[in-house]
């Protein structure tokens, strides 16, 4: 009996040694991701499937409850991405709904609310919105063309999309296209250039004439100066001017550098970049300020804080860590081009994130 009660002691200090191991304090040592999700209607949506993933791609689970509720515990310290996976009847098709990007630490919760019901209302805003545009947009096309039907020329500016889309000057219908060479041309400063409809470089009248614009110009010597005449085609339009021709060999380097690529490369490699950034951005902290819709956005993308005040110093931080993008009309503009990769599209992604 004594060596049987020796042994119940020994059993239960032992049993006494796990719990200990085990206990409450030593788990909640991880950090926890909790919130709650409303309907359309403002209600508590219960029985969606919310799921969490780290980025080293570790999947946790959980359900809400009556009130809207879920909780997801125990969670190593790191970045989540958190995602409505699954809808309740009659949603059931619904396609998963990002809910946010989180930062999970040590004995502490991370909030990832979503209120469907002032999502709708703000997307209701914005459609409305996109419905003037539109409409807008129609009356100045309308009026455009009755421009047009009177003989007026139609230019395009093309500084903010030559060489980083393709450009089908008779698709577009242009009579001229201009552009600036020190953007996706990749040109020095005080480079561009000009594109005239053959009908309109033969119609138009053009101002002061470089001698190399003249009928002739190949002898000089011969020149009539008593019957000067332009020449035909875009020669017409050489001005006079302090050449550079630094600039211009440093820009014919860059343009064939560009041409021996292919713009359609160039532009599917922008988009695959852009579009990582749109799918990947936390939106618990910014929103876009351009276009979700892959067909409907440019060679560059526009986000912002939530709060729009804070995008200054969101500028300011991304530049600390040498990140560099635009501050335009209050927003930030990403513009990728083909010397980045996608691992300077995460790193924009990390910084936002924290």
């Amino acid at each position: 009996m004594k060596r049987f009660g020796k042994s119940m002691w020994l059993a239960v200090l032992l049993a006494g040694a796990l719990v200990t191991i085990l206990s409450p304090n030593a788990a909640a040592q991880g950090g926890s991701i909790v919130g709650t999700i409303l309907d359309i209607n403002g209600k508590p949506w219960f029985g969606l499937g919310v799921q969490c993933v780290s980025d080293q791609g570790a999947k946790q689970d959980a359900k809400t409850d009556a009130e809207g509720r879920y909780a997801i515990r125990n969670l190593r310290p790191g970045i989540y991405d958190v995602t409505i996976v699954t809808f309740p009847p009659p949603n059931e098709k619904q396609s998963p709904v990002v809910v946010g990007k989180l930062k999970v630490t040590s004995g502490e919760e991370a909030k990832a609310d979503m209120n469907f019901k002032d999502i709708m209302s703000k997307q209701g805003a914005e459609a409305a919105e996109k419905v003037k545009k539109q409409d807008e947009d129609k009356q100045k096309f309308e009026g455009m063309k009755a421009h047009f039907a009177a003989g007026a020329a139609f230019l395009v500016d093309a500084s903010q999309c030559a060489g980083a889309i393709p450009i089908d000057v008779s698709a577009l219908g242009c009579d001229f296209l201009v552009s600036s060479g020190y953007k996706w041309t990749l040109g020095p400063y005080g480079t561009g250039f000009f594109w005239a409809k053959r009908e309109w470089s033969d119609r138009l009248p053009p101002g002061g004439m470089y001698w190399m614009a003249l009928e002739g110009a190949q002898k000089f010597s011969g020149l009539p100066l008593d019957d000067l005449h332009a020449r035909a085609g875009a020669r017409r339009w050489d001005t006079p001017e302090t050449a550079s021709f630094t600039n211009l060999a440093a820009w014919d380097a860059a343009l064939q550098f560009l041409v021996r690529i292919g713009t359609e490369k160039l532009c599917a490699h922008n988009a695959q970049l852009i579009g990582m950034l749109v799918e990947r951005l936390p939106y618990d902290r910014c929103v876009l300020a351009s276009p979700a819709e892959a067909e409907r956005r440019g060679q560059f993308v526009c986000i912002s804080s939530r709060d729009s005040s804070k995008n200054a110093a969101l500028y300011d931080k991304l530049k600390v860590e040498k990140i560099y993008v635009g501050l335009r009309e209050g927003s930030l503009r990403v513009s990728p081009y083909i010397y980045n990769t996608e691992r300077d599209i995460s790193r924009v992604i990390e910084v936002l994130s924290v």
